[in-house]
């Protein structure tokens, strides 16, 4: 009875970090950007941050990491709607009634929460990760938390905790998979907003090559900045229109303007491995 009590007990604090955390003013640029964060959010300040200049000419080859990927009702939106909100520093899609999970080298096994976006208010900037300091448009995150906890909030701050995969976007052929959401865009063009809309497989917006990928330890990308994150980056980026890359910069932040460039910088290696599960001169 004592371990439940201290179970909820714990959770509860966690929550009321979180609500006290929301009511502390954070943006992407100006006053509140990221490099006051810190003040804040201690770990923010850590030797594990993300995100990072991915070191594609000098990472490490792993060959375990090869088909080390598992995705499970990827292509099953098994339990009804979604729901989509702008939150005033990104548009989120909540998945969780996909019941989807990724199992990272047949070991850890991790729930599929919610998956959201970054983006630059021209095509030359917006993606958080780089590839040799290349940037993308964008960039799409799959959040995903560990099974042998109850819920996203829960596995926040616990080692192996949460695992996030970052797709690249980039600007090409209008990409049906997007409009999946994008159709309901103006439902949540304010900060605040919340839409439900039909579930869709959410494995379309994967890239069509899921085997070739980048792994390293880092941290969410924005506040609390906890860095218990294994990261999956996928080298093959997938593709957007411009109208439909035009439509995310339709939204409003919290002060209502306009919703761009809501990426952190780069931030320092500090000595972790990067690896890789490809040969840099494999073919997609």
């Amino acid at each position: 009875m004592k371990l439940v009590i201290l179970s909820f007990l714990f959770v509860s604090l966690q929550a009321f970090y979180f609500a006290e955390a929301a009511q502390i003013k954070w943006s992407f640029t100006g006053v509140n950007g990221p490099s006051q964060w810190k003040e804040h959010y201690p770990a923010c300040k850590s030797k594990q941050q993300s995100p990072i200049n991915i070191p594609v000419f000098k990472k490490e080859y792993n060959s375990s990491l090869k088909g080390s990927l598992k995705f499970t009702h990827y292509s099953c939106p098994c339990g009804g709607d979604f729901k989509m909100r702008n939150t005033g520093s990104t548009l989120k899609l909540y998945v969780t009634t996909a019941f989807a999970t990724l199992t990272l080298q047949r070991k850890e096994r991790y729930w599929l929460d919610q998956i959201h976006f970054h983006w630059g208010s021209d095509n030359t900037q917006g993606s958080e990760h780089r590839f040799d300091k290349e940037r993308f448009p964008a960039e799409i995150h799959f959040v995903h938390y560990n099974i042998k906890y109850k819920q996203l909030l829960e596995a926040f701050n616990k080692p192996s905790g949460l695992a996030v995969l970052g797709v690249m976007v980039k600007i090409g052929k209008a990409n049906p998979a997007f409009n999946n959401f994008l159709r309901h865009i103006n439902e949540v063009r304010m900060a605040g907003q919340v839409h439900q809309f039909p579930a869709f497989d959410v494995e379309t917006l994967l890239p069509s090559n899921t085997k070739n990928f980048y792994r390293y330890r880092g941290s969410l990308t924005t506040p609390p900045c906890f860095d218990h994150v294994t990261w999956t980056v996928f080298y093959t980026p997938i593709e957007i229109s411009q109208e439909q890359i035009e439509k995310f910069r339709s939204l409003r932040d919290s002060e209502g303007k306009a919703l761009v460039n809501n990426y952190r910088p780069v931030q320092d290696l500090n000595g972790r491995p990067v690896t890789s599960s490809f040969h840099i001169f494999l073919q997609d």
